[in-house]
């Protein structure tokens, strides 16, 4: 017998206290983590001042984990369901070959990127002169705030909240075109951000079919940190071959071809970003 349906065991009365209590602690976290959002952003400035670029880059990122954390404390799926951090529906295997993928789309991307934008002009460019010869402590805080955390968050948000929320609406390829152009949006630069969008497609393939952020989460702190690592010791690196972004989408024909997408079983199903 469904509880609800009991007058006995749950009278309306006891319903009604239960949904306030529910609706009060939703209210509650979501107060939370919107705080912890302001404080992120009200944290850059201090903490741009005193680590350049790395520090402004942790607080954006900690802001956007924070806002995704916010709205889905209001989903009556939970935290785990409505983000999508439940197991990949991938082998360990197959997430790895999809990481390699990622890595060699990621590296085509720079090479194509490198030969539009003017040198010492664009996005990448700034990047590569901050962390040219970053060692030790520099190096770890350079990790934590271009791969790790950025990884994390902008998967939550994007491939988690926006994703998982317009696929119960207009469907997988439709969800991962408009949240792959809000990844690139983030960027914030015309060309960086059109790059980013092309990867963020791979990206949420890779989440749609897992059934999982965790799976396009790892791929994405492992392109991260390939690319920190990079350019901390190897600073100057050629464009890659076109023979990498073959390899890249013939992986994820291959995985898309012999494992059906997994369908996240607890999904909402009206329920938007």
């Amino acid at each position: 017998m469904n509880p609800k349906d009991s007058p006995v065991l749950f009278p309306t009365s006891s319903r009604k206290l239960y949904v306030a209590r529910v609706s009060t602690r939703r209210n509650a976290l979501t107060l939370v983590f919107a705080s912890l959002a302001v404080g992120a952003l009200v944290a850059i400035r201090p903490l741009a001042s005193s680590g350049g670029r790395f520090g402004d880059t942790l607080g954006f990122e900690t802001f956007l984990a924070m806002l995704a954390f916010a709205f889905a404390v209001r989903s009556p799926l939970g935290v785990t369901a409505r983000l999508g951090l439940g197991p990949s529906g991938l082998s360990r295997g197959t997430l790895a070959l999809l990481a390699l993928g990622t890595l060699a789309l990621s590296y085509s991307l720079d090479g194509v990127y490198r030969l539009i934008e003017p040198p010492d002009s664009g996005v990448l460019f700034q990047f590569e002169s901050e962390l040219a010869g970053a060692r030790g402590g520099t190096l770890a805080f350079a990790l934590l705030s271009f791969a790790l955390v950025p990884g994390i968050a902008e998967e939550l948000l994007c491939r988690g909240l926006v994703q998982r929320g317009l696929q119960t609406r207009y469907g997988p390829i439709a969800a991962i075109l408009l949240a792959s152009a809000f990844f690139g949006a983030l960027h914030m630069d015309p060309i960086h951000s059109a790059f980013a969008a092309i990867l963020g497609l791979y990206l949420g393939a890779i989440a749609y079919l897992a059934g999982s952020v965790r799976a396009s989460m790892g791929c994405h702190i492992a392109n991260n940190t390939a690319a920190v690592l990079g350019t901390a010791i190897i600073p100057e690196v050629g464009p890659m071959p076109a023979a990498a972004t073959a390899f890249s989408l013939g992986v994820l024909g291959w995985v898309w071809r012999h494992h059906p997408p997994t369908a996240p079983a607890d999904a909402p199903k009206k329920e938007g970003p």
